[in-house]
Order: C-alpha cells, then sequence, then structure tokens
C-alpha cells in the first residue's frame, strides 16, 4: 500500500490515492494504532471532498464513524455516522444508508436502548431489501431478533433469527452463521428446551472448531457449557466451560472472560473443589469491573452527546455546507468558463467572416 501511495502521487491519481489512503486507514486499525488509522482516513477524506466525490466522502465519515465506536466515544461517533447518513440520502447510496442507520442502531443496542435501537434496524433492513444486499439483510435480521431478544419477545425473536440464517447458508457467512445459531439455542435454553438447545449449539460448534474467530468458540463453547448444566450434566459441563475460558481468554474480550469465569465457579463448586472456585471467582470480580467500567464510559459518552448534539450537528452541517458551496463555486466557475468560451468562439467566426 506504501508503494501504491507513492505511485498515485507521483501519477497524480488522486482516485486511487484515496482507495489507498482508505485501506491504510483500515490496516492501522486492524493493529490498533488509531492516530494513525484516523490521518490516513482523514486524507481520503480531504480527497474524495477536492473531487467532489460524495460517496467517497460518504464512506470516509461512516469509517470515522466506525474508528470513534471502537474507541467508546459515541458521541463522535454518532456524529460522524449522522454526517453519511446525510450524504447517503443526498446521493442515493442505499447500501451506505442501510450500512450507516445500522451501525447507529447498534451503539444504541450497547447503550441498553433497544426500543431506539430497533427503530434504526426497521428502517436500515428495509433500505437493504431494497437493494437485496444480502450481507446486509442477515446482518440486520440478526440484530433485530437480539434486540427482541431482550425485549422477551421470544417467538418474533426466533422469526427474525431464522431468516436470517437461512440467508448466511445461501452466502455462505460461516461465522455469522454461527453466532445466529448460538443466538437461536439461548432462546431455546433460557425457555427450558435444552435438547433443541443442544442440538444448534451443535452446529455452532461445528463451524466454531474449523474458525480462528476466538470470540465464536468463546460464546458457543459456554453456551454448550451451560446447557448441559441445565441438562444436569456436570462432567460435560465442565469441560466445554474449561475450553471456552481459553477461547475466552484468547479473545481478550471482557464479557466472554466473565460469562466463563461465573459458569466454572458455578460447577466447581457443585463439585466440591473450592481451589478451583475460588481462582474463577477472583477472574469473575475482575472481569465484571471491566465491563462495567466499559458500559459507564459508554453511558457518559451517550450524556456527553446528549448534551453537545446540537453542537456537534451544528458542525457536522457545516461541513457538508462547506463541501456544498465548494461545489457551487466550481460549477460557477465552469458556467464562466464556458460563456468565455462562448465568446471567444463567436468573435472567432466574425473575425472569420
Amino acid at each position: 500500500i506504501n508503494k501504491a501511495i507513492v505511485i498515485a502521487k507521483r501519477t497524480n491519481d488522486k482516485m486511487r490515492l484515496s482507495l489507498s489512503y482508505t485501506i491504510m486507514a483500515v490496516l492501522c486499525r486492524f493493529e490498533s494504532k488509531m492516530d494513525s488509522s484516523f490521518y490516513y482516513i482523514e486524507q481520503a477524506l480531504q480527497i474524495g471532498k477536492e473531487m467532489r466525490d460524495k460517496n467517497r466522502v460518504t464512506s470516509s465519515y461512516s469509517a470515522i464513524g466506525e474508528m470513534y465506536r471502537m474507541q467508546n466515544d459515541d458521541a463522535h461517533a454518532l456524529v460522524y455516522y449522522d454526517s453519511a447518513r446525510i450524504l447517503a440520502m443526498q446521493i442515493g447510496n442505499k447500501n451506505q444508508l442501510a450500512y450507516t442507520l445500522g451501525s447507529m442502531g447498534s451503539i444504541y443496542r450497547v447503550q441498553n436502548q433497544p426500543e431506539r435501537a430497533l427503530t434504526y434496524y426497521l428502517v436500515a433492513l428495509s433500505i437493504c431489501r431494497e437493494v437485496n444486499n444480502k450481507t446486509l439483510i442477515s446482518t440486520n435480521l440478526s440484530t433485530i431478533g437480539d434486540v427482541y431478544r431482550r425485549l422477551n419477545k421470544l417467538d418474533t425473536a426466533l422469526i427474525y433469527l431464522n431468516e436470517a440464517l437461512e440467508i448466511t447458508k445461501t452466502t455462505k457467512d460461516g461465522n455469522r452463521q454461527g453466532f445466529i445459531y448460538v443466538a437461536i439455542a439461548d432462546i431455546y435454553r433460557d425457555s427450558g428446551q435444552y435438547e433443541k438447545s443442544l442440538n444448534y449449539l451443535h452446529f455452532a460448534d461445528s463451524i466454531a472448531s474449523t474458525s480462528s474467530y476466538e470470540n465464536l468458540k468463546a460464546i458457543t463453547w459456554i453456551g454448550i457449557a451451560r446447557t448441559y448444566l441445565g441438562m444436569g450434566n456436570i462432567s460435560e459441563s465442565t469441560r466445554y466451560g474449561e475450553m471456552g475460558m481459553q477461547a475466552a481468554d484468547a479473545s481478550q474480550m471482557p464479557t466472554n472472560i466473565q460469562d466463563a469465569s461465573e459458569h466454572l465457579y458455578d460447577v466447581y463448586k457443585m463439585q466440591g473443589n473450592p481451589d478451583k472456585a475460588l481462582e474463577m471467582y477472583v477472574k469473575y470480580i475482575a472481569a465484571r469491573d471491566s465491563v462495567e467500567n466499559e458500559a459507564q464510559v459508554k453511558k457518559f459518552a451517550q450524556v456527553e452527546y446528549e448534551a453537545r448534539e446540537s453542537e456537534l450537528k451544528a458542525k457536522s452541517a457545516e461541513q457538508l455546507a462547506a463541501v456544498s458551496a465548494q461545489e457551487a463555486r466550481k460549477e460557477e466557475e465552469l458556467k464562466r468558463n464556458k460563456i468565455v468560451l462562448l465568446i471567444v468562439a463567436g468573435a472567432f467566426i466574425l473575425l472569420v467572416v
């Protein structure tokens, strides 16, 4: 990508330069080099504005929103997502509009505002159905199913999750398919249908076992451990719980570690193993505190967003207005150039006559 940037600069190929900056921003984000990621995406955004390429500007706003979301800065994430949403509506980019609305819905879902999240998800779903974007359709269906589960509307949740599952089978999105199997299994386990829950978890296990995605492994194996515990099979519950704990540690996600350690604390206590139970209890407390701290950060971010919403939206509108004004100036300049060209051409014809 660095080589591509050098060549694009030398040949003044702004389109490929912007694309290279965008890819570099993603690479830096995967390596948690957020400062560098912000730098490159800002460069891509600036080129998009210079080229008057609203699609590129829209995707850059959306990418910046995603980076703020990863840093738990929901206030700024919502502002950039909203800027992307406005532009996507202006240019009729329905794929980008659906993605942005879904991302905004996910912020509200994590902030435990399920009704508000549901509004965004349902609109996003109707748009991605229009353009037949199956990946986005399955994503929104599964997240809507999760929201209905949180609202304890389990039958409705299953309808959305099963539709999402069928789509992932056609798109061959293995990891998402695994997560949906787990979500359906959780509903059946919570309603006491352990055999049915276990069947879906075994489907998820067949995907997780061949996946390198530790998060999927963790939630699958913890789910199986909980289901076996509900069925009274302590030995299998312990075995899968320990597998889930290893995957949870590898995923480095506090919620996974919290769930796995809480489960193992329960089974070790049942087995009369106080040393291991105490070890898991200490681990559970540390993970729980980490999760609660993260939730508190998100809560403060939402309060900040609501307090600064008018200011931030005004800034966003100002940025969009600047792009529009720049376009208007260039259009006016083009008109003047055309008039001058017509005058010169007319004078030349008169001179020839």
